[in-house]
């Protein structure tokens, strides 16, 4: 018999994204930030961030000053900032 398990010996609150929100360009870790829309456009800049731990689908961001108010792009960033 195996068990996989996962042992939680302390907590902290942080703010955090979804993994997926979180693009990795040349060892450095952006997220893009809804930053102006219009009747049919969204216009996002890309920012950087220190990523910090990783938990259950979601990654810590550091050096941010974001509130619950500001929007991030969750799904096909990559395909905008990528490589």
């Amino acid at each position: 018999m195996f068990v996989n398990a996962e042992i939680v010996t302390d907590t902290i609150t942080e703010q955090a994204l979804p993994e997926e929100t979180l693009v990795e360009s040349d060892n450095k870790y952006y997220v893009l930030v809804l930053d102006e829309t219009t009747n049919d456009s969204f216009y996002f800049k890309k920012v950087k961030i220190e990523k910090g731990i990783s938990a259950n689908g979601y990654s810590a961001i550091k050096n941010t000053n974001y509130t619950t108010k500001d929007t991030f792009l969750v799904r096909g960033a990559f395909s905008i900032i990528g490589d």
